[in-house]
């Protein structure tokens, strides 16, 4: 495996310019003038608890045919070419050996982490943000019940310290479920340009889940007049607005210091560790008080079809 990031070699600029992973670059990452950014995103392991102890999975082959079909069409909306590919796709198969499962915003966090350091750094730092629970354990399934807690915290986060936005979405049926994913379990790679996403992301790994809450709720107070103005019935402007889309935010609003502007604030917005915890232990017995009722109702409705007798069964003529 490569022991430096992607963006050191010319080739992969030759190569990859204009890859879908890059599309928010906005001219951060130059060829040829990447040392400072390297230096910096040398230090992330050591900020995510990676040591010198740290060991990978020996065997790099997942014999899971549906997880390898679905690393496939990852690595292909991420890369141009097949040489960048495969390497996107065994970097997932060591992390799945691990996880036994899998969430698409592990494959953007890999393919991002992959740009400025070597893959086996890269997988040792989300291995710790994947199991820390410092950072996020749990998030990276494909039903990752720990952030449909956390989403469910946010909310209630949000309704604390911004009532009238909370009570607006509310109004609008737009729950955090359906927006927050891309900040929470994504870490906003492909929501913010790369100036504000590694501002971001060594926010996220100094301060850890905390963090997440932090960011979400400096969003929501920078576009509170936005969101508050648009109609209630306007679901799709809502979630244009919270997800940052290029169409109503593009990449050079305010010269990119709006995007930068958002990380920086949510450092200066107080999350009591404690609070966030209780709110947790709350949230999660809620949902899996849910996920007894649909067991529950499924069970029924499976024994009810059983009942049903059609007519071409009977005895009747």
């Amino acid at each position: 495996m490569s022991s430096v990031g992607l963006i050191a070699h010319d080739e992969f600029w030759a190569e990859e310019s204009g890859a879908p992973l890059l599309s928010r670059n906005s001219g951060f990452l130059k060829q040829g003038e990447c040392a400072a950014i390297l230096e910096r995103c040398a230090k992330w392991p050591a900020l995510a608890g990676v040591t010198d102890a740290d060991e990978l999975p020996s065997d790099a082959t997942t014999r899971d045919p549906s997880f390898v079909r679905i690393a496939a069409c990852d690595a292909e909306r991420t890369f141009v070419t097949e040489g960048y590919r495969t390497q996107m796709r065994e970097m997932l198969q060591m992390l799945h050996l691990r996880y036994k499962d899998y969430h698409q915003g592990l494959g953007y966090l890999t393919s991002f982490l992959s740009l400025t350091m070597g893959q086996d750094a890269a997988l040792k730092t989300l291995l710790h943000v994947g199991s820390d629970e410092k950072y996020v354990p749990g998030y990276w399934k494909a039903f990752p019940e720990a952030y449909k807690r956390d989403s469910s915290v946010y909310e209630r986060l949000l309704e604390a310290r911004l009532p009238e936005v909370a009570a607006k979405l509310q109004r609008s049926g737009v729950v955090a479920e359906a927006y927050v994913s891309k900040w929470f379990v994504g870490n906003c790679v492909h929501v913010l340009p790369f100036r504000a996403l590694f501002d971001f992301y060594e926010a996220f790994l100094e301060r850890g889940y905390v963090f997440l809450f932090q960011f979400a709720l400096s969003l929501c107070d920078t576009l509170a007049e936005q969101l508050l103005a648009a109609d209630d019935t306007d679901v799709a402007g809502l979630f244009a607005l919270l997800r940052l889309d290029r169409s109503v935010y593009p990449d050079n609003t305010e010269g990119g210091d709006f995007f930068v502007g958002i990380v920086a604030r949510a450092a200066d917005i107080e999350v009591d560790p404690a609070e966030v915890l209780r709110l947790r232990t709350d949230e999660m017995d809620k949902l899996q008080l849910k996920l007894v009722s649909d067991r529950l109702r499924m069970a029924e409705l499976a024994a009810d079809e059983e009942e049903i007798v059609f007519s071409d069964d009977s005895d009747e003529d």
